[in-house]
């Protein structure tokens, strides 16, 4: 396959009421977040790979947050029969994003603001140094073979 996606959501219509520091409160809200992954193969043994994810404004007991975006973006190049991979990656395609809560009650109010980080960028090099390839025998402890007169079945 050239092409997969994978998009997830969530939709709540939150509703919560109740007694904090001897008041009543309540509050309502639609609430929603996605997710969407989508992964290019190219015949050239190349991967790009582009992801998002979105989160709505919330609510708590005592507050609000922020809703929030962001993207990625990794393109991975498979050299020497896939023996090699150097992937490069981009996080925060958009610049740095700004979120902000607020949390208040009798006698209280805090408001925080925390900033990501801008765009940053990595590079990450990996060789395969042997031609392993995974058994599930492994997992199960089987197939795994002791040397010696300590090992697994005791040699006599």
């Amino acid at each position: 396959k050239w092409f997969t996606a994978y998009i997830t959501g969530d939709l709540s219509d939150y509703y919560e009421e109740g007694t904090f520091s001897g008041q009543d409160f309540s509050g309502r809200i639609f609430y929603w977040t996605t997710s969407a992954n989508l992964t290019f193969r190219l015949p050239t043994n190349t991967q790009v790979q582009l992801n998002g994810d979105f989160s709505g404004p919330s609510i708590t007991a005592t507050g609000r947050d922020d809703g929030w975006f962001g993207t990625n973006l990794a393109v991975k190049q498979s050299l020497f029969k896939r023996a090699l991979s150097v992937t490069l990656r981009l996080s925060n395609l958009l610049g740095a994003r700004t979120q902000r809560s607020t949390s208040e009650g009798p006698g209280f109010l805090t408001q925080s603001a925390w900033k990501s980080e801008g765009l940053t960028a990595s590079l990450a090099v990996s060789y395969n140094f042997n031609n392993f390839k995974f058994d599930p025998k492994m997992r199960a402890g089987e197939g795994v073979e002791q040397g010696g007169g300590g090992g697994a079945g005791g040699g006599r």
